[in-house]
């Protein structure tokens, strides 16, 4: 299966299982970066799905992304790992129990057909399990703290950043005091631009906490020791 012919079974799927009886655009994923005649990965079906919960059926993300965090090469490609981190999650594509996600495995119309209609039927997807005992969450030692605390650490470190990693578009409708912007997508790409100390204090925010997981993960993985989430609304 090529692209367009995954994004074209998207539309048909549309008409059936929300009623529409015309789309209302042609829908066209903005994320994948490979030419739409190209064979079908797993890795650009996730970026593809994940678009399009959040832009065609408003779906929102899910903040518990932990069990995605357990696959072994979920940032194989830190520029789809927060797409895979959500579709992984919703149950919407799966592991097959080999623990790796399997980024660029070819995606077959059938696998093509079982993503497809756990997109529209929530009940056919499966469900993913968090794993006990020393799981990746725990791993991450991103420390989770009060709008409180985070006012403490700013206060009393003047080195400390919050940083804020939702897109330029939502800071621009509303943030913290003091809060820098740096997308999660930014921090993905390049977790090693975020500051020349490894010792600073980095305090991550975003509404729902997901992308702040995803990004916190990044930064410990780039050698960064004091991370923290920081919980509360704008």
């Amino acid at each position: 299966m090529i692209v367009r012919e995954f994004e074209e079974a998207l539309d048909v799927s549309l008409l059936k299982h929300a009623g529409y009886e015309t789309p209302k655009a042609r829908f066209t994923a903005r994320t994948v970066a490979v030419a739409r005649g190209s064979l079908l990965d797993r890795k650009t079906a996730a970026s593809i799905i994940h678009e399009f919960l959040l832009e065609v059926l408003g779906e929102k993300d899910n903040s518990d992304i932990g069990p995605a965090l357990e696959l072994k090469d979920i940032y194989d490609c830190r520029i789809c790992a927060a797409h895979i981190a959500q579709v992984y999650c919703k149950g919407i594509m799966d592991c097959g129990g080999t623990g790796y996600f399997g980024l660029s495995d070819e995606v077959t119309e059938t696998d093509a057909s079982v993503y497809i209609e756990r997109i529209f039927i929530t009940d056919k997807r499966s469900v993913v399990k968090v794993i006990s005992g020393d799981s990746a969450e725990e791993r991450i030692k991103a420390e989770k703290i009060s709008e409180a605390e985070c006012k403490t650490i700013l206060a009393s470190d003047r080195y400390a950043g919050l940083i804020d990693v939702r897109s330029h578009a939502e800071y621009e409708n509303g943030h913290f005091d003091n809060a820098i912007n740096i997308p999660m997508d930014t921090i993905i790409k390049n977790p090693y631009g975020v500051s020349n100390d490894k010792d600073a204090k980095l305090i991550l925010w975003c509404e729902g906490g997901a992308r702040s997981e995803t990004a916190a993960r990044c930064l410990i993985e780039a050698g960064y020791k004091c991370v923290y989430i920081v919980s509360g609304n704008v």
